[in-house]
């Protein structure tokens, strides 16, 4: 089964604070569809400068989704696409990525629970490494961002007024991958840091291929333990993994327990897909 790797931040920090004014709801759909369809267009003409300059060299393409909510309706879910160029003559092999994710968070702020919506897309470029079972992989690009945050005031009689801002911030992503596979047993790690109020994301996971059912359909049990955030927000959580596959398309369950500092504890599920063609 594949190794479950995603290069790029993949769990940023709830922010807090504005810097903008609040669009319709139209214009900031419009914009978000803009910004996917260019930089998909930027990633389909980099495969096609790919197969101008290395035409008869062989590219993998890996496709990822994923999804993960908690107990308190705070959710993650994210895509991207993968390409990399097989160089097996080469020192490491080169690989383009497209990854967007979106982001519903709370945070407090004046004694209030307020909303947030983050929205990112980060193209990448990077280099993949293995040396029998070991798996190296770094990458690197842009980060593009945008955030509509709730704000609340309070007039001299003490009624609340809640309104909308959005924030755009353009920075950078920097992540690193490993993974070491033996007969039956992976253990991977994964680091990724963005400039973007300076946020990090760790993550270790053990998954164990042993077992299937009658009809040959695999069932792998695993762990994982992560840990993200920055100078206002922290999280950490432990949960168990389910890996299988369904044809060309495998399949990771995740659950656990989490801790953060806006609720504290709590519970988490999720689903993860990947697919190769």
């Amino acid at each position: 089964m594949q190794n479950w790797k995603i290069s790029a931040s993949h769990n940023p920090a709830p922010l807090s604070g504005s810097c903008g004014t609040y669009s319709s709801q139209t214009s900031r759909k419009t914009l978000v569809h803009i910004r996917l369809l260019l930089y998909a267009s930027l990633f389909v003409l980099s495969q096609g400068l790919l197969a101008v300059l290395f035409p008869t060299s062989g590219k993998a393409y890996e496709a990822f989704a994923g999804f993960q909510i908690d107990n308190e309706q705070q959710y993650f879910s994210y895509a991207g696409l993968r390409a990399t160029l097989n160089r097996p003559t080469w020192f490491a092999e080169p690989f383009l990525q497209l990854f967007a994710f979106r982001q519903r968070f709370f945070f407090r702020s004046e004694g209030q629970l307020l909303e947030g919506q983050l929205n990112q897309l980060t193209p990448a470029v990077g280099l993949n490494k293995t040396i029998n079972g070991l798996t190296l992989q770094v990458s690197a690009g842009p980060a593009l961002r945008l955030t509509q945050e709730e704000t609340a005031s309070t007039d001299e009689e003490g009624a609340v007024t809640r309104e909308k801002e959005t924030i755009r911030k353009v920075g950078y992503d920097l992540s690193a991958y490993t993974s070491y596979s033996t007969d039956g047993e992976t253990f991977e790690g994964v680091f990724s840091y963005t400039n973007l109020s300076n946020f990090f994301f760790g993550r270790l996971r053990w998954l164990h291929y042993e077992f299937e059912t009658p009809q040959g359909i695999p069932v792998n049990p695993g762990l994982e333990l992560s840990a993200s955030g920055n100078s206002d927000f922290k999280e950490s959580s432990v949960g168990g993994l389910l890996g299988t596959e369904i044809g060309k398309i495998e399949i990771l369950l995740k659950g656990g327990y989490q801790n953060n500092s806006t609720f504290h504890g709590g519970g988490y599920g999720g689903i993860e897909l990947y697919v190769r063609f």
